[in-house]
């Protein structure tokens, strides 16, 4: 990291740093180099890129643009040395939300509760801002409802459980998508700033829903 951030730091202004931009781009998208290697550019790239955003097409490939900053910081060696001793024991997997049932239940054998946050692909407010293609699978109201029914076994099963979306009344007063959906549970409106827009006059607070059975 340090090497990019020398190299990077070089480059004058934004049409001097695309051609680095694109190319450590690409170099992520090919998955040929080691994984610390890998990692790095993921650093580099978030940090670089255009919001921090982090968006893939059908392909799986990172296609963010590269961002405005004069000189963004990649080198944090302190964060990750703490990130990395926080992990430490803790198993990541990458499963779909319905991978959860078998973590609460066939992986834990003593039968304790088990705490789960969920985080999905925010329900668009508007035509505009239909983003729910992070992924090169998108995630729509079917999975949304798909997304409840695993919250109902759960709370059924007697585990505890936690999950954010966008405000659907922000705009339309009358759109109460996850206020139907999640009837019977805690529902809490809370103040939330959105940092990517490509108009920064649309940036600020806006509410935010905080779902719960507990």
């Amino acid at each position: 990291m340090k090497l990019i951030q020398s190299e990077y730091d070089k480059l004058e202004d934004k049409e001097a740093k695309q051609p680095f931009y694109y190319d450590k781009r690409d170099s992520f998208n090919k998955r040929d180099v080691s994984s610390v290697e890998h990692a790095g550019l993921f650093i580099f790239l978030n940090r670089a890129g255009f919001n921090g955003l982090y968006r893939v097409n059908k392909n799986n490939g990172f296609n963010v643009p590269i961002g405005s900053y004069k000189k963004p910081n990649f080198v944090f060696e302190d964060v990750i040395l703490k990130a990395s001793r926080l992990l430490s024991g803790v198993d990541i997997c990458n499963i779909s939300f319905e991978g959860a049932l078998k973590l609460a239940n066939e992986d834990n054998p003593e039968g304790l509760p088990t705490f789960f946050y969920f985080d999905p692909p925010y329900k668009p407010l508007n035509d505009s801002s239909s983003f729910t293609s992070y992924a090169k699978d998108s995630f729509n109201d079917d999975d949304q409802v798909k997304l409840k029914l695993v919250c109902d076994l759960l709370d059924e099963q007697g585990h505890q459980w936690l999950l954010s979306n966008s405000d659907t009344t922000n705009f339309d007063v009358t759109n109460t998508f996850f206020d139907d959906l999640y009837e019977g549970y805690k529902i809490e409106r809370v103040k939330a700033s959105r940092n990517i827009n490509s108009k920064g006059t649309k940036r600020g607070q806006i509410n935010e829903l905080l779902i719960r059975n507990y």
